[in-house]
C-alpha cells in the first residue's frame, strides 16, 4: 500500500461517512417535523 492509495481511501470514507450523516441528519428533522 502506497501512501497516496490510503489517502484517497480515507477521502472516500470520509465523503460516504458524511453523505450518510447528512441524510440521517434530514431524515431526523423530517421525523421531528411530523410530531
Amino acid at each position: 500500500m502506497s501512501g497516496s492509495s490510503i489517502i484517497s481511501m480515507i477521502i472516500i470514507l470520509g465523503v460516504v461517512l458524511g453523505g450518510f450523516f447528512y441524510f440521517l441528519s434530514i431524515a431526523i428533522r423530517k421525523e421531528k417535523g411530523k410530531k
